[in-house]
This record gives structure tokens, sequence and C-alpha cells, in this order.
């Protein structure tokens, strides 16, 4: 779990540190503007702080009961399936809706299909692979991921746009 927050932390320090270093004065000079690494750091504290309050913001006007986990994926699970966990390898099959904290509908499986995902091995959010790890087959969830656990500093590049925390509503198919 620490080895997910470090990761974290670098993250949003490039991440800042990308965008601090686009910063230029109007005047066309080459004048750089150098923050340390501790500016930057309280930067990204400051940016996590109010992605925090926005999601915990959007929970409470939805009136959702939820859990965080220590790396900070919020999770409620509605119905809670058989059998055992998913683990690691297991193939799973998922009917889902995920969208932004505005109500803005990215991808679903009535769009798209239902998404078929190895845990561990697909290209999926690190922080969804992580919250299907709490879930049975049959199990239906509401899943938030924060922004640096769903599609990070640049978004997918295509309806997922920059630093977006993400909603997943899931039903994991038998």
């Amino acid at each position: 779990m620490k080895n997910g927050r470090y990761i974290i932390l670098i993250l949003f320090v490039l991440g800042s540190a990308f965008v601090v270093s686009g910063c230029r004065s109007n005047k066309g000079s080459d004048t750089k503007i150098s923050l340390s690494q501790d500016q930057l750091v309280n930067i990204n504290r400051e940016l996590v702080i109010k992605e925090r309050e926005r999601i915990e913001s959007y929970i409470k006007r939805k009136g959702l009961d939820m859990k965080m986990t220590d790396a900070g994926i919020w999770y409620s699970i509605s119905k809670n399936g058989e059998g055992d966990i998913i683990k690691g390898g297991d193939r799973v099959r998922l009917k889902y809706t995920c969208s932004l904290l505005d109500g803005t509908k990215c991808y679903s499986s009535e769009q798209d299909g239902d998404l078929i995902v190895v845990i561990g091995k697909s290209d999926i959010p690190s922080g969804l692979d992580e919250a299907l790890r709490f879930l049975k087959k049959g199990a239906e969830a509401i899943i938030i991921l924060p922004s640096n656990l769903a599609f990070g500093l640049i978004g997918d590049g295509d309806m997922i746009p920059a630093r977006s925390a993400l909603i997943y509503e899931i039903m994991v198919l038998p």
C-alpha cells in the first residue's frame, strides 16, 4: 500500500512540474518559473484535498453510504454476490457505467458491450482492478476512483478529461 502512495505522489509531482514548466511570461522572455520540491508537494497536496472534497460532496449529494480504502478508492456494495472474492488472474465479465462527478456518462456496457477483464492483467485503471478484488461474482457496487487511480494527469484521450475522478456502477456477471 505504501508503494502505491509513493507512486501517486510521484505522478502528482511530475504532472505539476509539467504544467508549471509550461507557464511563461507574456513578454516573450525565456524566464521560467522555478518551484522547489516542497512547493510542488504542497500544490499536489492541495489538488488531492480539493478532489477528495469534490468526491465527498458527490457522495453526500447522492446520499450514498460508502467506505474508503487506504488507497483512496470509495466503494459501496449493494449486492454481495456469491462464491469466493475475486482475485488476481480471475476472468470476470462486467455490466458497467463509467461517468464523471458532474454526471457526464463516459462509457457503458449499453454502448460498448460487457467489459471482460482478467484481474491484474487487463488494461483497466489500477483503482478499478483493485476495487474488483472486494467483490464476488454476482455482486453490484458503486466505485469512485480518484483521478490518480483512474486515468490520471492526461485522461484517456477520448471521453475522460485529465485529472478526472470516475464513478463506476458495476455488476459482476456470474
